[in-house]
């Protein structure tokens, strides 16, 4: 995650199902960076404004998310296939991504964060570009497929 104030990523957002993200163009960006429960922390705007802005940090190839006054891994180390770890109520797996192709471009040697659960939920972060694409379908066939588009970096 190559964060740094002022960094854009321009998502295209699709519903799924009846949605949970605003279908369209959609930003995230780096507006800020502050202390956040005893850390130096960048926050962070989501494309999909239902979930708003997040006070994250990055050490090396790990990224942890402020929820309510405690940090969480959000990305854990090592990246590696097969790693799992947990983030909130879910576990999530590590998986290698050869190449990808997104409309921002293609890119190589990514990997996907894949949700251990029961209905598909996954994101893919190329390393130098953040993340290019999430992928959410709920239980009830809700949710969003966003794909980098853009990057102001």
């Amino acid at each position: 995650m190559p964060l740094e104030i002022g960094r854009t990523w321009t998502y295209d957002v699709m519903a799924v199902g009846s949605g949970y993200c605003s279908p369209g163009a959609h930003d995230a960006k780096v507006l800020g960076q502050s202390q956040k429960d005893g850390r130096n922390a960048f926050e962070v705007s989501s494309f999909c404004s239902a979930v708003g802005s997040a006070f994250e940090t990055v050490n090396g190839d790990q990224v942890d998310v402020d929820y309510q006054g405690a940090w969480n891994h959000y990305l854990d180390v090592p990246v590696q296939q097969g790693h799992q770890w947990t983030y909130f109520n879910a576990t999530y797996t590590w998986e290698a991504v050869p190449t990808i192709t997104v409309p921002a471009g293609t890119f190589t040697g990514c990997w996907k964060a894949h949700q251990n659960v029961t209905y598909s939920a996954y994101a893919i972060f190329c390393r130098g570009v953040g993340m290019v694409e999430s992928y959410s379908q709920d239980l009830a066939g809700s949710g969003w497929d966003a794909k980098l588009a853009a990057k102001n970096f």
